[in-house]
């Protein structure tokens, strides 16, 4: 469960992409949705934002973040989310007629997970 703090910056930062966006709601729900945010932490003088792409979270000469630490009154850090959940997710189709030998397989062979097989 998200705590209350949390939900309140998380809240904060949707509002400042809605002014930034002009309150257009699907413009502002892509923008944050491309930023791929994976965690946010607070304490009392920063927020910590952990997202896939920070460039977009930082923006040109770093205007986009000076932005969002003036309307949150708090310093922001940002982090880089190591390993996104996503690219496992997505099945990639197998290339064909490619001129590499490369294949992505994240299992060898003998250790593809099943359903029954994974312990939670």
């Amino acid at each position: 469960m998200i705590s209350h703090e949390i939900a309140i910056i998380s809240g904060l930062i949707g509002q400042f992409y809605l002014h930034k966006n002009n309150d257009d709601y699907e413009k502002a729900g892509d923008e944050v949705k491309n930023l791929f945010i994976t965690d946010i932490q607070v304490d009392e003088t920063t927020v910590s934002i952990t997202c896939s792409r920070l460039g977009l979270l930082i923006g040109k000469r770093g205007e986009n973040i000076g932005n969002l630490e003036k309307f949150l009154n708090k310093k922001v850090k940002i982090f880089e989310a190591k390993d996104n959940l996503l690219n496992y997710l997505i099945p990639y189709p197998p290339m064909e007629d490619s001129e590499s030998d490369y294949e992505y397989n994240p299992f060898p062979e003998d250790d593809i997970p099943t359903a029954k097989s994974i312990v939670l």
